[in-house]
């Protein structure tokens, strides 16, 4: 049985695909979806612990924000410091290197926040 959000991921990777013109679906690495429940004793400034999605070179991750929420997500360069903040905003995404450190964050005024993460091997020649 397919996931009830399974025709929401696909038609996502479907816009991507048109929009930027460029292969997704066939590179699907791996795909899952994050909710993060409200705390109100959360610091508006914090974030979650930072990482990356794949030491890969040449992947690509894509994060597809479900609801809009104040729990925004935070890029980080080589020296831990915060280069972008991606605001929560539904229908929107962000796509970037898959060796980019980048962290969320805990909601603290609205109920959760749920994102779609995508990773996508590299492009390869053929």
């Amino acid at each position: 049985m397919l996931s009830t959000y399974y025709e929401t991921a696909k038609r996502v990777l479907v816009d991507l695909e048109c929009q930027l013109d460029k292969p997704f679906i066939s590179r699907l690495q791996r795909a899952k979806a994050n909710l993060i429940w409200q705390d109100p004793a959360y610091q508006r400034q914090a974030h979650h612990m930072p990482h990356v999605d794949s030491f890969e070179s040449g992947a690509e991750s894509f994060i597809y924000y479900v609801n809009t929420t104040d729990a925004p997500t935070k890029f980080f360069n080589q020296s831990g410091d915060v280069v972008h903040t991606q605001e929560s905003v539904a229908g929107c995404g962000v796509l970037f290197d898959s060796q980019t450190y980048h962290a969320g964050s805990s909601p603290t005024d609205t109920p959760y926040r749920v994102v779609l993460n995508f990773v996508f091997s590299p492009r390869r020649c053929k």
